[in-house]
């Protein structure tokens, strides 16, 4: 069961800062199968959906907002 959802919106995020929050999301405790991992992208110019790896996550996923 879910018990948590973490969002993070991002407009043409820089490589550096969006790889430092999917890494601390990633080694956090909370066991993977009680949280979702929502990127909202927010029309950045290239559709991050294309450039990130969320593979890790069973529930991470990108929404794209034109």
């Amino acid at each position: 069961n879910l018990r948590l959802s973490a969002v993070v919106c991002t407009h043409n995020p820089r490589p550096d800062h969006i790889r430092r929050v999917l890494a601390g999301l990633r080694a956090q405790s909370l066991p993977r199968r009680h949280w979702e991992l929502l990127i909202v992208d927010n029309a950045s110019d290239e559709q991050l959906a294309e450039h990130l790896d969320l593979s890790w996550h069973p529930s991470g996923r990108v929404v794209r907002e034109n």
